[in-house]
């Protein structure tokens, strides 16, 4: 008897997270952020569009920072501008710019910017980029949106398709031919899939997992078990068994 004999029903759940499911999760959250992001500008420069106030400020100075992510340093640069409200207060605010826009000023030299009437710390330093970046969020959300779709359509037939192999497929057992690096990888770890030989003598492959999951048949030679589905074969360690 296969090892993998009394594997428990993955569920089609389940079997949509391991072949990469929790990355569509994860895509979600992005594409949620993206959502967010893009109303928040939109709103912001409707603000500007109908209290924006344009006023010549002074650049006092400027700066850049520097935070490290992953391996890698990314620098932001920052300018502080100074310029007069209504009543006669000058307010001086620290605004993060373009690297052009870094570059072309100096302090001490006039600069054409936009303040809100009822928020005056909120700053437009460019004509219209909140409405500028509010529309390369809205694209950014259509170009995500639209392969999360594409995978979701993807993977989740995948994932239904190793179901319906499981529920309805033939069952055979096969030999392992041990475990082959798959192209995929997880936190920086390679993960691996379980080869093996159809009837047809045509090579098959499981999901790919972290090694540790093919515990028990990992070695040429050990009997497992397989189901047919349409267009390939499912490892019982993927799908789990039908107990009929």
């Amino acid at each position: 008897m296969a090892m993998d004999s009394r594997i428990q029903p993955t569920g089609v759940f389940r079997l949509f997270l391991r072949m990469g499911g929790w990355g569509l999760i994860i895509t979600a959250i992005v594409l949620l952020v993206l959502y967010f992001g893009a109303q928040s500008k939109l709103n912001l420069a409707k603000r500007f569009e109908a209290n924006g106030v344009a006023v010549t400020a002074t650049i006092m100075r400027k700066y850049t920072k520097t935070d490290q992510s992953g391996d890698k340093n990314k620098t932001t640069y920052w300018v502080s501008f100074r310029y007069s409200v209504p009543g006669g207060q000058a307010l001086t605010t620290d605004r993060k710019v373009a690297r052009q826009i870094y570059f072309k000023t100096e302090p001490g030299a006039s600069f054409a910017l936009e303040y809100l009437s009822d928020d005056p710390k909120k700053l437009q330093v460019t004509p219209d980029e909140h409405m500028q970046t509010s529309e390369a969020l809205q694209l950014a959300f259509i170009f995500v949106g639209t392969v999360w779709l594409y995978l979701l359509w993807w993977i989740g037939r995948k994932a239904v398709a190793g179901e319906l192999a499981r529920r309805h497929g033939a069952r055979y057992e096969a030999q392992s031919l041990g475990l082959a690096k798959s192209k995929v990888s997880l936190n920086r770890e390679t993960l691996y899939q379980l080869v093996w030989r159809t009837p047809e003598d045509e090579e098959a492959r499981s999901v790919p997992r972290k090694r540790t999951k093919f515990s028990g048949v990992e070695d040429a030679g050990t009997p497992i078990t397989i189901y047919r589905g349409r267009g390939r074969d499912w490892w019982a360690g993927d799908v789990g068994n039908r107990f009929d």
